[in-house]
């Protein structure tokens, strides 16, 4: 099963079903599991720390329902005009907060510009 690592806020609220999107930066092809995915496959969301590793086996498994593809330029504008920057990034209260939090994760700003962002729907 392909596993998609997430932290704290966004994990309690995905396992919680209060958060049902989570946007990845894009990648080139092959290279995420996430870009190879089907919709209707089960994934197991786990919960990591800052360095990328597993907390306490915490993880759920959850099913993917849609995936969105935003290319570049506008990528993060365009998915926040379609899911509201709220739905798209917890915290984020408007386009400027999404772009300049998706921008401070490490590696995301240089391929979201490159690559575009991807956003999973999970249920």
């Amino acid at each position: 099963m392909k596993v998609l690592k997430t932290r704290n806020p966004d994990y309690d609220a995905m396992k919680k079903g209060e958060r049902k999107y989570t946007g990845r930066a894009g990648a080139s092809a092959g290279t995420k599991d996430y870009w190879n995915t089907n919709i209707y496959e089960k994934i197991q969301i786990q919960l990591v720390d800052d360095n990328d590793s597993p907390i306490n086996g915490e993880n759920f498994e959850a099913e993917i329902i849609k995936m969105t593809k935003y290319n570049p330029p506008q990528s993060i504008e365009d998915a926040c005009k379609d899911l509201g920057a709220e739905n798209l990034l917890l915290g984020a209260h408007s386009v400027e907060d999404a772009v300049k939090k998706y921008y401070s994760f490490k590696g995301y700003e240089e391929r979201i510009k490159k690559y575009g962002l991807v956003v999973i729907k999970i249920k």
